[in-house]
């Protein structure tokens, strides 16, 4: 179990390193280095649901990371987990201006629409 638990944590902290990674790499205008950040947020994602249950529990933890690109990330990834935290964390970033605030937007209204399906 100790082992699972490393492994979760390793991948949620893979998550939300991509995350922001891909993030200020969209900022700086490097479309290869967001790419390459896009396809290992996947990845990651991909492995923690195969864990399931438990690597989605450690996850959740970073919808209070200080960084709002993880955050966005990972509550949009969470919302059918963990519907009404996640929800919460992208309504609050929602607000404003920017990359993060439109990304978090745009899950609202393709969840809204029915059309959001990570799973």
């Amino acid at each position: 179990m100790v082992a699972a638990t490393e492994k979760t944590e390793k991948l949620a902290a893979e998550l939300v390193d991509a995350a922001i990674r891909g993030d200020e790499a969209v900022m700086a205008g490097d479309s290869k280095q967001a790419r390459k950040q896009s396809k290992i947020l996947v990845k990651k994602w991909e492995s923690i649901c195969e864990i399931g249950y438990e690597a989605k529990e450690v996850l959740a933890q970073q919808l209070h990371h200080p960084n709002p690109s993880a955050r966005s990330a990972v509550a949009a990834f969470l919302l059918k987990f963990r519907h009404e935290e996640a929800m919460a964390v992208l309504k609050e970033l929602a607000k404003g201006e920017g990359l993060v605030p439109f990304q978090c937007q745009e899950a609202i209204k393709r969840w809204e629409e029915g059309t959001w399906s990570l799973e």
